[in-house]
Order: structure tokens, then C-alpha cells, then sequence
């Protein structure tokens, strides 16, 4: 065979209707038989025929998906070579593309840039071709500045070195040079037309090549996945063992380190493992320690070693290795017996070459040589420097000793940094390691087994022990993993820049650019992430809090304030961060723009029939009533339409600022000064005359929400001490994946209670509250981290979606009545309006959106502050609005009929938190680390600062502080680890310790004045007592009838004893809230960012270990 082709032609009549290409994308397969792709290819060829040039290459700058290789067979078929281009190496092309005589290529459509920048460099021209343009190409024809500049004959494909032989070259690799490589790896491999091949390594390293035809030549499925799936080890191993059945696997030693141990042993590396052949080259073959590591018990999989250059196309020697290998620890892995047309020389530092010792390995043969920057022969003619030092033995065995520049001198005395790696690895507590010798400071990476303060120490310890003084390194630093390049090798530069730890700021005059420090910042927190202009922070491993720190390093290293860079992170790219920080910079000081609206109106006159009203205060539920329908969600949000409807009927008289009244037989507003009844007079109150049917309660709100009681009356020595409350897991319901949603519980018509929450698994659970048994699951399109909300008829579940949707349920079924599509992601929890029924929800598309659920149509939509809105929107019915907050950092009024914004704040940091509607007006919390609380009219009021950032959203709740005083306080957790409890005006009561990050809203429970856990015996109880008394049942009515305008000691039936809050690490923490300490905790086993919810007894949580827990409270 002469050329690539024909081996490509060789049995493809055999093969047409197999399958010879899967991409798999996690979420779904694309395929492609061998049909498919010969015919893709010969329209590729067809199409590149008419713009013929004799001896050129054709560059190919696309992403790597279904159609890559056909679109590599058809320019191979066309008479042209192949170089496959990185979107972002465009800048340093213009010699490159000279000395390969590039005279077409193709680029993706949507790389708008790299097609500009092509033209600009080339004067590139663009050709039109319906077949290209099909597959989503843009042909253009550059025009060559060196005339007499003539291609090679023979090419296949050109390729750039990795440089880790000193310099980046350029390598022109014939024909007849990478066939050798191609047919004897397709044997050694035993490839057959039933295999799988995954290809492993990007398209611009030379491994490729191999992985590609060796499979196409062999009528094999070549298996393709994205690279965000490459850089997420679970989901990889999940795509490769689970989803598909790979047999073969070609990669470098790092790509597979950096998975962990345990779910390698128990995915590829399993007894049942489909994997047949795990190649493994481009780098130093892994201890046989971690070897046994890996394998499981009854693991079949042959290991391969590979060793070679691309200078010599691809490998040259390998290594099968026995069985019994595994077992003889002290053994080198050798580098094995050369290739087919491939042969090897080792030589001291005076050139003589060495038969038995140490030296350096040169590789070559006549059938293996490749034009290396246009140099067709060399001194060593046949022959090319590895830059590897080896050692061969009496046998003839060659084993790796190290790089060249892995020897260094270090105080005079010469040492091999692979020597310190090897005892390191030998010691059980290190799991990876990695020696860097820089700027003449020894650095020692390592990745420990398990978390422990002593792995420094230890080390330390280690070393001393088994190596010479001069290898003893200046510092060892603790790492999650070994960062790895695009082509798997592990990248030393990242690797330093996770200890340069104390930065300068940065000095316009530095040589360092903007997009230098910004990458050194996120490779910082990313350690090991494949970083591009194109790299998004989320699918490269980030979250929200390391993208809240990735601003405040870049902030602080320009010294400049950008209130968009979080949620730039969030949702574009690396160079889009670099432009908005570059944007920052340029400007001198940012001002604080705040909209206040002081002059819109906070009431929208709205007419029904010839009648003006104004709504009142919608009574807060301080806790979960028996109403069929009435709901709980986080925060305690509780929610029932009955007691509204009854609070609705209420005639409230308050003071001459806020005067409302009601009357029931419409729902239009209008300000009632002038018919004012009030009594100003402060702790005075007044009353009007109501009909039969009506209630009448009146108080002072000005001064209502600050008065405290002190029980007294009706309350039990025993409910009075603070006793140990007990957690008891009830149930579980597992969910397949991640729940980062809060549950919400209802009562059912049955008296029984349903607990409805979302997970990653894109499934909407409906379950049983007091036994956690599925009563349905609905999957919807994507992950689901909203919070679901009952609609005001008590029919449906509404929830938000990753998919832009936001889905209404009906409550019986499951079944979806409607979904209505944003322009982005949806984590927002929905907000129901107790008032028009309509349901208000944030999207990452910058915009709150009003839907009514009935009509089935979108009332109106606003954009808050330029922002992703995250947090969930809050009703405030006196005065009547929907506060909404953004990412920008703006807190937003919008008036809740027409969707008009009332007036705007900007905190200028980004907003995760929900905000609660308090007396005073909006309370939020935000990244800054700050608590802010605005009043009705925008104003700030006050401004409550914490050590670290507050995700969490805040409780306003009335809670028993010292001396068993009950008053409405407000409850939020931080990032520094801290819940604090905060009086209404923003004074701190009391400050609780957690054990980790806090993103959970608190909860608060235990009713000390009734005694609330015995009140719902079915919940208390479990499957007994369905029936509630009618007595029992208007006592837990008539508490709820409370709010927060009608807070005083005669209206007041309410006083929480305890608090409960999660933290990120898992724990479940009981708090007393008379001094903020700690009554009792519980750990679950993996983090939890869902917000607790109790309901009577029970207490129930959502966590990242896929589970849906319920806990007894007792």
C-alpha cells in the first residue's frame, strides 16, 4: 500500500452498512455508517477537486464531531495533505501556511473571527460550495506570497510538535511514512470490525492520526465525544464504559491519572470491562503500582507501552506487557521492540553509541523519515533526537530514564527530578506527583490518596530518608490534580502558577498582558481545566463561588470594580471575560448608577366596573395550616389560598402613611388618604365598623414589627426549656442524580402531604411525605435546580428548567399542561401572586417574566439591570410590587400588572440571593458579602456586612431571643461559615459557627407557645391518624391569620425555638435561637446546597448524593 487511501479502499465493500463513526455528546448518539462516510468523502473530494493545486495542503480549522473524518478521507482522496489548524493558532499561521504551500482551507462557519483574520493575512477569498457550506464549512482560498515556493510530493498530512523536544516544528509526515505505523499498530492492536476506538487525542496532536485510520482501515466505530465531555472525568468514563462499549483506547498516561482511582477500577478497568486494549504513550509509562491501582480483580485489558516522536510520524517502539509483569514491582516498564521500518540508536555525550548503559535515544529508519521545517536530511541522516535519556540493559531492554532537561545541577551537584517523582509515588499517601525545578527553587507537586494536614511533613520525611540532601525540595504543594495540556501531558506551567500564590498588582508597563493574569487567576482555581479563548468557566469544572472568586482576583489585581465579570464568568467565554476586563480598565472610576425612581407612583390605579380600591397586606403564615392545598417551601414561605382569602376580608386600619382598605367584591387599588380613618397617636389603634360577615383587626404598623412579647400565660415549664431535639433519617428516594432544588410540600385532599422536587436527573418527582413513595416523575428537558411553586387554583406545579422552559404540571398526574421557552436557562424559583394568580420567574436570558398559567400566555417580560436573574422574585402586596434581583447587582420594583420598573438599585456586585419583602421594604444579600435593606421606595436603609459572600437567601421570621422575648428577626447564612440572626433594624443578635459554606435559606420550627409537632399526627405518626379534628384544625387555622403589618402581643400566636440550616459539606444543623447555639446536627454523605423544609415533625432536604432525604424530628 502507497498511500492512505488505498488502504482506506481496501475492503470498504465489506464494511458499507457498518457502522464507522458515533458521536456521543452525554445526551444523545449521532452515527454514520461506512457508506455515509465514503460518500461524505467523495463529495469532499469532488468538491475540492475544482480548486486543484498541485502539492498543497489543505488546513481544516473545525470543531471535531460526526463528519471530521470524512472530511480528513475526502482531502486525502483528493490528491491534497491535511493540517488540522487550532482556532486560536491563527496568529502564528502566516510562515507556516508559506512553507506547506496552504492554498485552501476550510474553517467553521460561526469562527467568524479566524475567517477575518485569514482574509486580512492572505487576502483570502471566498468560494462558494452548497456541499461544504452543508457541513458547515467556509472554503477559502488563500493566495500563496512566495511564488516560487512548491509543495512536497507525497504528503499525507503536516503537524506542529508539542515543543517537548525543544522548539515547536513543523513536520510534513509522507505517505509512506505513517502506513508502517498505521498497519503495525492495527495488528498489535488485533483490531477488528466489532471493536470500538475512542478517539482520544485532539485533532493537532499526532496520535490522532493513528486512532482514526487504524480504525477506518479496520471497518471499526471510531468514537467521538465533545471536548467539555473530555474535561468532566465522570461524565467521560460514563460516556466510554456505560453508554458505550469502547474496546480500544489509545492515551497519554495523565489523561487517565487524573481520573480518580476508584472509578477507573470500576468502569474501564473493571472484571467486566469491554476494554480489550489500554495503549499508553506520549509519556513516561505509570508506576505498576498504580497499574494494580486501577485494575480491578479479574481484569482483563491488555496494556500497551508506546514510545515515539512525531518526527518519526507517531510511535516507534511498544511493549505488550505479560501478566506477571504487574507483580514484579522493582521492574522498569520496558520501551519495548521497534516498529515495522523503525529503528533506534543510543549515544553517550560524545556520540559513541552505547550497547549497554545510560545515553540518548535517537529514533529513525529509512521507511520513517518526515521533512522536519523543510530540512530533508540532517547530519544523522536517518535518525532524530528524542530528547529522552534511556538505559538498555544486558538483554537489550531500553528503559525510560528521563528527559534531557529533567537533569539539572542544584547546588553544584547534578540530580533527575523523575528520581524524586519515583520515590514519592512509592509512598502510599501520595496518589500523583510531579517535580518542578524553577527560577532555582525545587517544587514538589502531589496529589494525596486522602485530605491530611501532614502530607508536607511526611513527604519531607520520605525524601530525606531515601534520596541525597541536594534532592530535598525548597517547597511541596498540595494539589487536587495534575494539570494536563490539550494533548494530555502534564502541563508544568499551570502547575507553577498554582504556587504563585502573592501577585503584584498589575502594571500597565509589565510585559504581562491582561489575558496573561486573567489566565494565571483561572488556572489557579481550575487546576488541570484545557484552557482556550473559547473555554466556558462552568464547563470547565467551575461553579458560582469560584466564579465570585475569579471576579474578586481580577478586580483586585486591575484594582478596578465590574459589576457584569460574574456573570460574564458564568455564561461566556474566556476571551469575552478578557474584553470586559480590558473594557474595566480603560475606564478611570466607576460610579455608583442607581435608579430609584423616587418620583414613579408605587401604586397602579386599576379599575373594575366603576369601583377604586387598594389591596391590603396579604397576612404573612407564620406556619404550615391545614388547609387542603396549603403549602410550605423554603424559607418558610407558606402558602394557602383559603386563609388568604380570609385575611382578604379583613378591614385593616393602620397608620396615615400606609392606610388600606378592603372590600372583598373587587380587587382594583387606589390611594385612600383623603378617607383615612386613623388614629396617629403611636400604640393607638381604631376601628371600623365591619359587616356580619367580617373580622375587624387594627394596630399601629409603624410600631407594630418592633414590639416584643414575653410569654407568660400558657406555656409549659416543660416547653419553656431548651431541650436536645433528635434527627432521625424516615426515608430516602433516590433520584439518579444531583438535587440542588428546595422541596415543596403541600396538603393533599387526602391528609396525607406531597413533597415535590426536581433533580439533575431533568425529572420532576411527586412523592408521599409521610413515606416518601413516588406518586409520580415527569422528565422534562434539562436539569432542574428551580424550586417548584402550587399554583393559586392548587391544580399545578410550576418549575423552572436548564432548558430555558418553564414547565406547568398538573398536580395529580405529572403530566405537562404547558411550557412556556425563555431565551436561556432557568434557576430561578417561581413566585406565585396571591392577587392575579400570575407566576413571576427569573431567566438567565436578563429578564423576570409574568405568566399566567390559565391563559397559557406571557403577561410581560423586563430586563433587570442587564443581568442573569438567578434569585427568586418576592411579592410585596403593600405596597404592591415584585422585587426582582440580577447578577448585575441591581434589586429591582416592577410594577406586578403592566411590568413596569418602579425604581432600581445597584449593590454593583452580582445577586444570588432571593430577597424577602420585610416590613421595611426588600432585605437581599449579595456577593460583596453584604446584607442590604432597602425600603419600599428604594431607598437603602441599612447595610449588614458578613466576612465572605451571602448566596443564601434571608428568613424573616418571629423567633424566641434572650429572655424568651419573641420579635420578627432575620436569619441568613454566609460564605465565612456563619448564621447570623439579625434584628429588624440590622443589629446582630447572635452569630452560629457552621462547618462549611452556607447557600441553604434557613428554616425555623418548634412552636413553643401550641405544641406544633403533636398538632399533625399524620405527620407526626407516619400511615396512622389520617383524620385531623375540626378542633385541632381551626386552632392551627386561626395562628395563621397573623402578618407581619399585625405583629403585636395580643395578634401574635407564633414564636420559633429553633433554626435549621444545611451547609455545603452536608451537615444538617439544629440551631436554638435564644443564644445561636448548636441543639444537635446531622451529616449527610455528599454536599447540599437545597434548603431545608419542616412540616410538622418532618424534616426534608434534597443533597448531592442523588437523594431526597425526610427526617423525624423528635
Amino acid at each position: 500500500m502507497s498511500t492512505l487511501i488505498e488502504l482506506l479502499e481496501r475492503k470498504r465493500t465489506e464494511w458499507l452498512d457498518l457502522v464507522a463513526v458515533i458521536y456521543d455528546d452525554d445526551h444523545s448518539k449521532q452515527y454514520q455508517t461506512y457508506r455515509k462516510l465514503y460518500s461524505f468523502a467523495k463529495k469532499v473530494s469532488d468538491a475540492l477537486y475544482m480548486e486543484m493545486v498541485h502539492n498543497s495542503v489543505i488546513a481544516v480549522c473545525r470543531k471535531t464531531d460526526l463528519f471530521t473524518p470524512a472530511i480528513l478521507f475526502g482531502i486525502v482522496q483528493s490528491g491534497y495533505a491535511f493540517f488540522n489548524l487550532d482556532k486560536y493558532g491563527v496568529d502564528g499561521t502566516t510562515s507556516l501556511f508559506n512553507r506547506m504551500n496552504v492554498s485552501i482551507v476550510l474553517v467553521q462557519n460561526d469562527y467568524t473571527q479566524v475567517i477575518e483574520s485569514l482574509i486580512q493575512r492572505f487576502d483570502g477569498e471566498v468560494a462558494t460550495n452548497s456541499f461544504l457550506s452543508s457541513l458547515g464549512l467556509v472554503l477559502l482560498k488563500i493566495q500563496q506570497r512566495n511564488e516560487k515556493q512548491e509543495g512536497i510530493p507525497n504528503i499525507a498530512y503536516c503537524i506542529r510538535t508539542s515543543g517537548s523536544t525543544g522548539q515547536p516544528k513543523l513536520v510534513q509526515v509522507p505517505h509512506s511514512c505513517i502506513i508502517p505505523n498505521i498497519t503495525d499498530i492495527r495488528n498489535i492492536y488485533e483490531v477488528k470490525s466489532n471493536d470500538m476506538v475512542f478517539l482520544c487525542s485532539p485533532l493537532t496532536f499526532d496520535p490522532s492520526i493513528v486512532e482514526i485510520f487504524v480504525t477506518l482501515t479496520s471497518g471499526a466505530s471510531l468514537l467521538i465525544v465533545p471536548d467539555h465531555v473530555k474535561a468532566q472525568s465522570k461524565k467521560l468514563l460514563s460516556v466510554i464504559f456505560k453508554r458505550n462499549k469502547v474496546t480500544v483506547i489509545q492515551a497519554t498516561p495523565s489523561l487517565i491519572q487524573r481520573q480518580p482511582a476508584a472509578d477507573v477500577r470500576n468502569s474501564i478497568l473493571s472484571a467486566t470491562s469491554s476494554l480489550r486494549i489500554l495503549a499508553l504513550g506520549g509519556e513516561e509509562f505509570p508506576p505498576l503500582s498504580k497499574i494494580r491501582e486501577w485494575r480491578a480483580p479479574g481484569n482483563q485489558t491488555q496494556f500497551i507501552n508506546l514510545y515515539g516522536i512525531t518526527e518519526v510520524s507517531c510511535w516507534s517502539l511498544y511493549h505488550c506487557m505479560e501478566e506477571k509483569e504487574f507483580w514484579y514491582s522493582d521492574e522498569e516498564v520496558p520501551l519495548g521492540k521497534p516498529l515495522s521500518q523503525s529503528s533506534y540508536k543510543i549515544l553517550n555525550e560524545e556520540g559513541v553509541e552505547v550497547i549497554e548503559g545510560t545515553g540518548k535515544l535517537y529514533l529513525g529508519g529509512p521507511g520513517r523519515q518526515c521533512i522536519i521545517d523543510d530540512v530533508i536530511s540532517d547530519k544523522l541522516q536517518d535518525f532524530r533526537d528524542s530528547g529522552d535519556i534511556v538505559r538498555i540493559d544486558c538483554r537489550g531492554r531500553i528503559t525510560f530514564v528521563g528527559r534531557q532537561g529533567r537533569q539539572i545541577k542544584r547546588n553544584g551537584c547534578r540530580l533527575n527530578l523523575r528520581e524524586i517523582e519515583k520515590v514519592a509515588l512509592a509512598d502510599s499517601t501520595v496518589s500523583e506527583c510531579k517535580a518542578v525545578f524553577h527560577q532555582g527553587r525545587l517544587i514538589i507537586f502531589v496529589v494525596p490518596h486522602q485530605k491530611t494536614q501532614r502530607i508536607k511533613d511526611q513527604l519531607q520525611s520520605v525524601l530525606g530518608r531515601m534520596l541525597p540532601r541536594h534532592y530535598i525540595p525548597d517547597n511541596i504543594v498540595p494539589v487536587q490534580e495534575i494539570p494536563i495540556t490539550k494533548h494530555g501531558k502534564c502541563d508544568f506551567h499551570a502547575l507553577l502558577s498554582q504556587c504563585l500564590n502573592n501577585q503584584d498588582k498589575f502594571d500597565d508597563q509589565s510585559s504581562a498582558t491582561i489575558e496573561d493574569i486573567v489566565r494565571e487567576e483561572w488556572k489557579k482555581l481550575l487546576r488541570g481545566c484545557d484552557l482556550t479563548k473559547d473555554s466556558n468557566f462552568l464547563l470547565s469544572g467551575g461553579d458560582s463561588l469560584s466564579a465570585v472568586m475569579l471576579a474578586r482576583s481580577i478586580e483586585d489585581q486591575f484594582e478596578l470594580s465590574a459589576p457584569d465579570l460574574v456573570d460574564i464568568i458564568l455564561h461566556d467565554t474566556f476571551l469575552d471575560i478578557v474584553n470586559c476586563t480590558e473594557k474595566q480598565r480603560k475606564l478611570f472610576k466607576l460610579k455608583r448608577s442607581t435608579n430609584k425612581g423616587e418620583n414613579h407612583p408605587l401604586y397602579q390605579d386599576m379599575t373594575s366596573g366603576n369601583k377604586k380600591r387598594k389591596i391590603d397586606i396579604i397576612g404573612r403564615l407564620w406556619k404550615a395550616c391545614c388547609c387542603v392545598n396549603s403549602s410550605v417551601m423554603r424559607g418558610n414561605q407558606y402558602f394557602c389560598k383559603t386563609c388568604m382569602t380570609t385575611v382578604c376580608k379583613l378591614i385593616l386600619t393602620t397608620d396615615s402613611k400606609s392606610n388600606l382598605t378592603i372590600d372583598s367584591k373587587s380587587n382594583s387599588t387606589f390611594d385612600n388618604k383623603s378617607n383615612s380613618t386613623i388614629d396617629n397617636k403611636p400604640n393607638k389603634t381604631s376601628t371600623s365598623k365591619p359587616n356580619s360577615t367580617e373580622q375587624v383587626y387594627s394596630t399601629t404598623e409603624k410600631d407594630a414589627s418592633r414590639k416584643s412579647y414575653t410569654p407568660e400565660q400558657g406555656i409549659s415549664s416543660a416547653e419553656r426549656d431548651r431541650t436536645k431535639v433528635k434527627l432521625k433519617q424516615k426515608w430516602s428516594f433516590n433520584t439518579g442524580k444531583c438535587v440542588d432544588a428546595s422541596p415543596l410540600v403541600v396538603k393533599s385532599s387526602s391528609g396525607f402531604h406531597e413533597v415535590y422536587i426536581g433533580s439533575h436527573s431533568h425529572n420532576m418527582y411527586a412523592l408521599v411525605a409521610e413515606t416518601g413513595e413516588l406518586l409520580w416523575k415527569t422528565e422534562l428537558g434539562d436539569r432542574i435546580e428551580s424550586s417548584a411553586c402550587i399554583s393559586l387554583c392548587g391544580k399545578y406545579i410550576v418549575v423552572g428548567c436548564y432548558d430555558g422552559g418553564v414547565y406547568t404540571l398538573t398536580r395529580d398526574t405529572g403530566n405537562i399542561r404547558w411550557r412556556y421557552k425563555t431565551k436561556s436557562a432557568v434557576k430561578s424559583s417561581p413566585t406565585v401572586d396571591p392577587i392575579t394568580g400570575w407566576i413571576f420567574i427569573g431567566s438567565h436570558d436578563h429578564h423576570v417574566h409574568a405568566l399566567s398559567i390559565e391563559d397559557q400566555r406571557c403577561c410581560w417580560r423586563v430586563e433587570v439591570g442587564g443581568g442573569s436573574v438567578f434569585s427568586s422574585p418576592a411579592v410585596s402586596t403593600a405596597p404592591y410590587y415584585v422585587c426582582s434581583c440580577s447578577l448585575s447587582g441591581h434589586i429591582a420594583a416592577i410594577q406586578p400588572i403592566c411590568g413596569y420598573i418602579l425604581w432600581m438599585y445597584n449593590t454593583e456586585k452580582p445577586i444570588f440571593s432571593s430577597p424577602v419583602i420585610t416590613d421595611t421594604g426588600p432585605c437581599v444579600g449579595c456577593v460583596d458579602g453584604n446584607l442590604y435593606q432597602l425600603d419600599h421606595q428604594g431607598n437603602l436603609v441599612w447595610i449588614f456586612p458578613t466576612l465572605a459572600p451571602v448566596f443564601s437567601s434571608p428568613l424573616i421570621a418571629p423567633v424566641i431571643t434572650s429572655s424568651d422575648v419573641a420579635s420578627l428577626s432575620i436569619l441568613v447564612g454566609s460564605h465565612d461559615c456563619c448564621v447570623y440572626c439579625l434584628t429588624p433594624d440590622g443589629k446582630q443578635v447572635w452569630k452560629h459557627q457552621t462547618t462549611d459554606f452556607v447557600y441553604s435559606t434557613c428554616f425555623c420550627f418548634g412552636d413553643i407557645s401550641n405544641d406544633y409537632k403533636h398538632d399533625n399526627k399524620l405527620l407526626h405518626e407516619g400511615d396512622s391518624g389520617l383524620k385531623i379534628s375540626s378542633h385541632t384544625h381551626n386552632q392551627i387555622k386561626s395562628r395563621t391569620l397573623n402578618s407581619t403589618a399585625d405583629f403585636n402581643p395580643e395578634s401574635m400566636q407564633c414564636r420559633y425555638q429553633y433554626c435549621v440550616v444545611t451547609s455545603k459539606d452536608g451537615n444538617i444543623t439544629i440551631i436554638d435561637t435564644n443564644k445561636g447555639q448548636e441543639v444537635n446536627s446531622i451529616k449527610l454523605s455528599w454536599e447540599v446546597f437545597s434548603s431545608p423544609v419542616v412540616v410538622g415533625s418532618l424534616l426534608f432536604v434534597g443533597c448531592r448524593d442523588n437523594n431526597v432525604y425526610c427526617f423525624d424530628i423528635t
